[in-house]
């Protein structure tokens, strides 16, 4: 996002999600250029 047409007031940020094969789990990680997060949900028994 930028504001004022300002290149100094940027905020470069992405994300990439994915699931496993059979769609058991799901994860997410984001990030900025100074912040890193990951997310995770599923089981640990492999169940649905």
């Amino acid at each position: 996002m930028c504001g004022n047409n300002n290149a100094t007031n940027c905020v470069h940020a992405g994300a990439k999600t994915g699931t496993t094969e059979h769609f058991n789990d799901a994860w997410t990680v984001g990030f900025t250029t100074n912040l890193v997060a990951a997310v995770w949900v599923g089981n640990n028994d492999n169940a649905p």
